[in-house]
């Protein structure tokens, strides 16, 4: 059985039994979302995240997240999770919010033929 020490915490690896518990304030959670696409089908994660949005009603996807990244199309998603929304002005004591997974299913189906090679823009996959 394998041990080792944590800030004076000894913990079993093997079977998981922890003889002293360490709190949330002991230990850093790091969120990431990984959204990995490819093309137009970058609008099935965005879809998935203005879901979601629409259930944390006036939170946005990248306040919950540490770190956003992506491969490919995924990279622009995640580029514009965490960019902020240049269209809406914060008030004066607010910062600017990031822009939302609608505007993100919403630039893919305006833009997607513009973006992406003949045959694969979302008009065509549907």
């Amino acid at each position: 059985m394998s041990e080792h020490q944590t800030k004076d915490k000894q913990v079993s690896i093997m079977d998981g039994n922890d003889r002293s518990k360490p709190t949330a304030h002991d230990r850093k959670l790091i969120t990431v979302l990984s959204i990995d696409v490819g093309g137009v089908r970058g609008i099935i994660p965005a879809a998935i995240l203005e879901f979601l949005e629409e259930q944390l009603q006036d939170a946005r996807i990248a306040e919950y997240f540490d770190v956003i990244a992506g491969t490919s199309t995924g990279s622009i998603i995640a580029a514009m999770l965490t960019a902020p929304d240049n269209k809406k002005q914060p008030s004066h004591h607010e910062t600017k919010k990031p822009v939302t997974a609608s505007d993100i299913v919403n630039f893919y189906m305006e833009e997607s033929e513009n973006i992406f090679p003949q045959g694969y823009s979302i008009q065509n996959q549907i």
